[in-house]
């Protein structure tokens, strides 16, 4: 069987290149989403379950008990919303990602990182953290926070115990 194509994205399936992790979606609400239209904001798994709580009148706030990696889309598909307030991130086989509305920071051991601008760069063939650097340590701070908050989740520290 021939491997998949990644349309001139670089990767390919276990990977944090856009070829591993950009996938089309496709969202069909007839009673709200009235006309067909292309979406360019990433998105990602993480915002289905904020995402679904907001339709229902639940909305998510920091003050809730534990964190949450995703947004609520329900802006987005309103009209209301056209970039993600916050990045998502990524971390498998060693690998960490962080992607913002333009930007995406990319390291394969965590100590060395590569920065791309996806906008005009989706193949992530150019390295700009050198030209760079302030956003990319920037973006590197704001992945270290999340994989934090993974480590506190994983051992349950943000999470109230049961009595």
């Amino acid at each position: 069987m021939a491997p998949g194509r990644t349309k001139g994205l670089r990767g390919r399936k276990r990977s944090l290149y856009e070829g591993g992790v950009r996938v089309p979606g496709l969202l069909v609400w007839p009673d709200k989403i009235k006309a067909s239209r292309i979406v360019t904001m990433p998105c990602s798994t993480s915002d289905y379950f904020p995402t679904v709580l907001d339709v229902m009148g639940d909305q998510l706030s920091e003050a809730k008990t534990r964190p949450y990696d995703g947004v609520s889309l329900l802006p987005l598909l309103e009209g209301r919303m056209q970039e993600r307030p916050r990045p998502i991130a990524f971390e498998s086989r060693g690998q960490v990602s962080l992607i913002d509305n333009r930007y995406k920071l990319y390291s394969r051991d965590g100590n060395l990182y590569e920065l791309y601008d996806l906008k005009n760069d989706p193949g992530e063939k150019v390295n700009i953290a050198d030209r760079h650097h302030d956003r990319m340590l920037e973006m590197k701070q704001t992945l270290d926070t999340w994989r934090q908050s993974c480590r506190d989740s994983w051992s349950g520290k943000d999470y109230l115990r049961c009595q």
